[in-house]
């Protein structure tokens, strides 16, 4: 009896203590907003992404490495933007591109945190957020709320990516 009881206390002290979780990248992608998202940038003064442009075309993103802390509402993301294979078979991503949370509020974008912005140099960047500038790779890692949405930008080229990161804290 005793026995039972230990492996159960075993098992429940275990399960406070490990709280990350690994994400699958289709998960992450059913966050994903479809649609044309029309935000404007007051501070640059025009859309984000290709905004009203009829010649846009979808952002490729590929997450490499998506891990999910619940308890710490805290999440750690690596992965390359627009990414191709070079001849010698390596990965790069696109040398231009944004990441940044923000709160949807009444169709606008407000309260936004820049993680990273990135024009052929790292020009700003979030101090939990690496960019390789060889690679063009991007790892970030931080916390975030249920009403919480993640944006990747890059050229005027292709559309704004939207994901809805705050859905994770509730399911």
């Amino acid at each position: 009896m005793t026995k039972k009881w230990i492996l159960f206390l075993g098992y429940i002290l275990s399960s406070f203590f490990i709280s990350a979780q690994d994400i699958s990248y289709k998960t992450l992608d059913s966050l994903q907003n479809n649609s044309t998202n029309l935000y404007f940038d007051n501070k640059n003064k025009r859309y984000y992404g290709c905004g009203m442009s009829i010649d846009c075309i979808g952002l490729p993103v590929v997450f490499t490495n998506i891990i999910l802390d619940k308890n710490k509402k805290q999440i750690t993301l690596s992965g390359y933007v627009n990414p191709i294979t070079t001849n010698n078979g390596d990965t790069i991503g696109a040398n231009i591109f944004k990441l940044f949370i923000a709160k949807k509020v009444d169709g606008k974008l407000k309260k936004i945190r820049l993680l990273a912005d990135v024009l052929n140099i790292v020009l700003k960047k979030d101090k939990c957020t690496e960019v390789d500038e060889k690679k063009l790779s991007f790892s970030t890692n931080f916390k975030f709320s249920e009403n919480d949405f993640l944006y990747i930008e890059s050229t005027e080229l292709f559309r704004l990516k939207e994901y809805n990161i705050g859905f994770l804290l509730t399911r």
